[in-house]
């Protein structure tokens, strides 16, 4: 009896019974796919299984709740595992050793594991509770952090939110993004399709993998069932528009009601002035804005991936276990919504070493590290929970979670590095006593104002390099051209030049006033106790972030477009606003006596910092393409844009004469789907030599694409291709729009000369 952990002996026979007949009926069911079987005559009929599975299951978990009525969940729930075990361990073989095993098999194996790895966990977290939870740490419940808010700062945030909003839903619909059509015409449908049909195998759409998009903007399919049918609608007599905003909509929605928790987080992390400062930076952030327009994974990566970063930092500080598993929830969230998000994973594996090596605190290195890979370990769990649940292709390919992880196209450079390291830490901790690591930790510890000088330096060092590069007409370094084909980079420079301009869209994409921040930041971390306390920490860390960031990229050898690094924007603007925050709190200090006047500081730089944002969105009517006032005129940040002018370009042309009658080709294949004429975008020289074209639409943001193409048709012995490339050096179009004021970034439209 001490087997099923009761002194009852009729509960332990009663179980025991019920165990053995589900397991036996389950035994019977995984029979019917063994060819074997089949030769024998093993296989009972179909209606057997539908009448004994649903009867032995409910008598089972009804007697385990008929003698446990009253214990806690851990004691029928326990006891439930163990009798289901060796029917899930037979489902198993039968998975791996059967023939055309049902999806049935495979969810009750999936969704077995997922609860016995969720019971383990939770019992490490009640075992490890004392260690990892600190109970002095006071958290305030929703309403009561509300309240000690005040009513000023929470009017702040929710105005805020709501001018987010607002320049979020302008012009949603007046546009056709690039790769959008992917997501709106096929990936986002066959998701729903494959749920509605019960076949979570067909779930899998992208390798982004974009779940959370599907989820998100999927509800635009309540309101139009069949996006595809609108796939090859073009012109004004369709509500275009409308269409394009039913699904942009909910993303836009989403990402305002997650917006106001980045408040909370570096409220709980540095304090109501910091956070409500790097709150103005990042609900105001232009970039930020345009990428929650677009129908992309990118649109949500830039929320969950910080929010999970900043989660983590705030259990760092406060030991309340709540923001670990937050963390790892949204940590999941961004594994869901693109596999970048697994940088961090060794991101904060390193910080814990960094994190020691700042600590003001004397604790021996070994009794931290057990709890910090405690805490590592029920965060990674966490994560990989939330991502299995949410993800139904998971469910019948578990193994799949390694592609997710450590085996993804984001990862696979850096795998080796990252398995060899956890390695290593967990062999000299079990072997070595973590001699090894306790002795990295210590030199860090000894040494972090070394520690902290090079992460400082090499900061403004990246800073100043950018900067001096741009302005002097960038060289050595063109980051524009270097960047346009951000795929094959590493062709066009070093890996140092690919990480220095990996640099140049975040430089030069957030506000002037953010830069200038940044710029300060080294110096402020530094600044007395700043060092050493968890603001000045997390400015320390926020940086770090965002240069290994650029190491991730250069070592995968991508640039890192606008698009590609559209994450760090946000870590950016905390880092900022906390720095501002300390500025404040260093020139307000009572001891300096300007009390009198300083009370007044915070509401006169926030409402500078809101007036000035509202009217850098104003004034920015392509938010995606913005570039700060300090980038020279003739250069732009969004060098393989989303398609900023098509809707614009079509107006124009829908203005003439006769538009329906008119023929265009253009490099941006979204001015099509809003041009009442005809209009091609390909490159089918074998059928344009006798079309009779009328105009030309070409953008600043196609030029390299169109080149190369049609440099290589001619190189390869064509002599029918149509020279569209020449119209990118011509002067006097008929009609010209510069994005954002820029003369570098355009669409044109020019007369077709053959």
């Amino acid at each position: 009896m001490w087997f099923f952990n009761t002194t009852d002996r009729k509960e332990a026979i009663s179980l025991t019974i019920l165990a053995v007949l589900f397991n036996i009926t389950s035994f019977l069911f995984i029979l019917k796919f063994f060819p074997q079987a089949q030769r024998l005559g093993l296989i009972l009929p179909r209606t057997f299984f539908i009448i004994s599975l649903p009867i032995s299951v409910t008598l089972l978990f009804g007697g385990v709740f008929y003698f446990n009525p009253f214990r806690c969940v851990s004691d029928w729930s326990s006891k439930l595992l163990l009798f289901i075990f060796p029917s899930a361990f037979m489902f198993l073989i039968g998975w791996r050793l059967g023939e055309n095993v049902s999806n049935s098999v495979k969810l009750f194996v999936s969704f077995y594991v997922f609860f016995i790895s969720s019971y383990y966990f939770t019992r490490l977290t009640i075992r490890k509770k004392e260690s990892l939870h600190s109970p002095e740490v006071y958290e305030p419940s929703v309403f009561q952090w509300i309240r000690k808010q005040g009513w000023r700062r929470i009017l702040a945030v929710v105005a805020l939110t709501a001018v987010f909003f607002i320049f979020a839903v302008r012009d949603l619909g007046s546009y056709a993004a690039v790769d959008e059509a992917l997501w709106l015409y096929d990936r986002i449908p066959k998701f729903w399709n494959a749920v509605s049909d019960l076949k979570p195998e067909k779930t899998g759409i992208s390798d982004k993998p974009g779940i959370t998009v599907a989820l998100a903007s999927g509800s635009g399919l309540f309101y139009e069932a069949n996006p595809k049918s609108w796939k090859s609608v073009r012109g004004s007599a369709f509500d275009i528009p409308g269409f394009f905003s039913t699904f942009r909509l909910p993303l836009v929605i989403l990402v305002t009601v997650l917006l106001p928790i980045f408040y909370y987080l570096l409220e709980r992390l540095s304090g109501k002035t910091s956070a409500l400062f790097a709150y103005s930076f990042i609900s105001l952030s232009p970039v930020t804005i345009g990428m929650a327009k677009i129908i992309n994974p990118d649109s949500l990566l830039w929320v969950f991936a910080p929010l999970s970063l900043f989660a983590y930092l705030t259990y760092i500080k406060r030991k309340h276990l709540g923001f670990l598993f937050l963390s790892g929830v949204l940590l999941g969230l961004a594994l869901l919504t693109k596999y970048v998000a697994n940088f961090l994973f060794i991101f904060m594996l390193g910080a814990i070493f960094l994190e020691y090596a700042l600590r003001s605190e004397e604790e021996p290195f070994l009794p931290y590290l057990k709890r910090s890979l405690t805490a590592y370990a029920l965060w990674t769990a966490t994560a990989l929970l939330t991502f299995f649940l949410l993800f139904p292709n998971m469910w019948v390919k578990p193994w799949k979670i390694l592609d997710a992880t450590i085996f993804s196209q984001a990862f696979e450079k850096v795998a080796y590095l990252f398995i060899a390291l956890f390695i290593t830490i967990l062999v000299d901790s079990f072997l070595n006593r973590s001699r090894f690591a306790e002795a990295t930790a210590g030199f860090l510890k000894s040494q972090y104002r070394l520690v902290v000088g090079l992460i400082c330096a090499t900061w403004l060092l990246l800073l100043i390099t950018v900067c001096g590069d741009t302005w002097a007409d960038m060289k050595p370094y063109d980051f524009m051209d270097i960047l346009a084909a951000p795929k094959t980079i590493i062709s066009r420079a070093t890996v140092i030049g690919v990480y220095i301009s990996n640099a140049y869209p975040l430089i030069f994409g957030v506000t002037p006033i953010v830069f200038v921040l940044l710029l300060a930041t080294p110096f402020v971390a530094t600044k007395g106790r700043n060092i050493r306390s968890a603001a000045g920490k997390s400015m320390l860390l926020g940086i770090l972030f965002i240069m290994l960031y650029y190491v991730a990229t250069s070592v995968n050898k991508v640039g890192a477009i606008t698009r590609y690094q559209i994450m760090l924007f946000p870590i950016a603007g905390a880092v900022a606003g906390i720095t501002l925050g300390l500025i404040v709190k260093s020139v307000g200090n009572p001891s300096s006596g300007n009390r009198k006047w300083t009370r007044y500081l915070v509401p006169t730089i926030f409402s500078i910092l809101v007036i000035s944002g509202f009217i850098t969105l104003a004034r920015t009517p392509f938010p995606l393409s913005y570039a700060s006032a300090l980038l020279p005129n003739r250069y732009n940040l969004d060098v393989k844009d989303m398609g900023p002018g098509s809707y614009e370009a079509a107006q124009y042309l829908n203005s003439l004469p006769n538009s329906n009658g008119l023929l265009i080709w253009t490099d941006k294949s979204g001015v099509c789907k809003f041009f009442n004429g005809g209009c091609k975008s390909s490159f089918d020289w074998t059928n344009y030599q006798n079309l009779p074209f009328d105009y030309v639409v070409v953008s600043s943001g196609r030029e390299s694409r169109t080149d190369k193409r049609i440099i290589g048709a001619i190189n390869g012995g064509r002599n029918d291709a149509i020279r569209f490339d020449e119209y990118y050096g011509m002067t006097d179009p008929v009609w010209e729009l510069l994005i954002n004021g820029r003369q570098s970034h355009y669409v044109r439209i020019y007369r077709f000369k053959r």
